[in-house]
């Protein structure tokens, strides 16, 4: 589902980029430790405007790096990133459902808030193991349902509501598919960006319940 304007200003401003892009491609890098495989073939699947290559290339340090978007209208700016680059990259491209890949291309996928983008999870899903090799990664960072059904969420971005979850039934997706997920590379999170309040009432002891789950983060790994 293509997003709003507003929605792409926002994965343009330094907000997306610093507390939202970066901090959880770092988070996923730590959670999958020495799964990482050195001189990766890298795949980000779902680039948007491509500020994530360069921190991919600088935590990941590929051998070759792939981005690619549905939007035809972000791939410009992600081509210019890619052009930055030290590593062998290209951008293009592609319906994640669909991808132009041969089956067991890639060591490492970034699905990075896609998954909650897609009508049809199943289909995608089968369709990045297809790509991955036996023993390789999908790092996954998606938003809950908790926070998509927010209504500035609501207001402001697109999504299909029918396929909104929440982060035990994203990681049961994932096992369904056939992927391997260790619970000691699962993360549930409520950042502050992700809450009505930013967190302040917590902050200022106006709340004494914990927040939802709004944010998942987890490696998801293709065994045979």
């Amino acid at each position: 589902m293509h997003e709003t304007q507003f929605g792409k200003w926002f994965l343009r401003t330094g907000v997306w980029v610093k507390y939202v892009l970066d901090l959880a491609i770092v988070r996923l890098c730590k959670l999958a430790g020495d799964d990482v495989k050195q001189n990766a073939r890298v795949l980000d699947v779902g680039c948007g405007f491509g500020q994530s290559l360069a921190i991919i290339e600088r935590h990941l340090k590929p051998k070759q790096l792939i981005a690619v978007d549905v939007d035809p209208q972000v791939l410009p700016a992600a081509a210019r990133c890619a052009a930055q680059l030290e590593c062998p990259a290209e951008v293009g491209r592609a319906d994640a459902k669909n991808l132009p890949f041969a089956d067991k291309s890639f060591d490492i996928i970034l699905c990075h808030q896609l998954v909650h983008h897609v009508g049809d999870q199943a289909a995608l899903l089968a369709e990045l193991r297809r790509v991955l090799c036996v023993g390789g990664l999908v790092l996954v960072s998606e938003s809950c349902e908790s926070f998509i059904r927010t209504f500035p969420v609501r207001w402001f971005f697109r999504h299909p509501m029918h396929a909104q979850k929440t982060a035990d039934q994203y990681i049961a997706l994932f096992r369904e598919a056939g992927f391997t997920v260790d619970a000691q590379q699962i993360e549930k999170d409520t950042p502050w960006w992700s809450l009505l309040d930013w967190g302040l009432f917590k902050r200022w002891g106006w709340r004494k319940s914990d927040y939802p789950t709004t944010e998942l983060y987890l490696v998801a790994k293709r065994a045979a």
